[in-house]
């Protein structure tokens, strides 16, 4: 798991390396996502993003991390 801010993907080579990142960036910096409904998206023929919207209450150090084989998840909090 990487936690960071944007800019940090921005910096990273590594992770801006990876296909479609930098598109998925601009969306994230380009979108009003409160302004959208909770649902799937399409970025492309082969990139989606899930908005969902919730409510959290614990501690980013009281989660446990995902691991995935193939896709790549990027969780974005909108407010604190």
């Amino acid at each position: 798991m990487i936690t960071g801010f944007i800019e940090d993907l921005k910096s990273n080579k590594w992770l801006s390396g990876i296909d479609g990142i930098l598109k998925i960036i601009n969306i994230i910096e380009n979108t009003d996502f409160p302004k959208l409904e909770d649902g799937t998206y399409p970025i492309d023929d082969r990139l989606f993003y899930i908005l969902s919207t919730y409510n959290t209450t614990s501690k980013l150090e009281d989660k446990l991390a995902e691991a995935h084989r193939k896709n790549i998840d990027i969780d974005l909090s909108l407010k604190n």
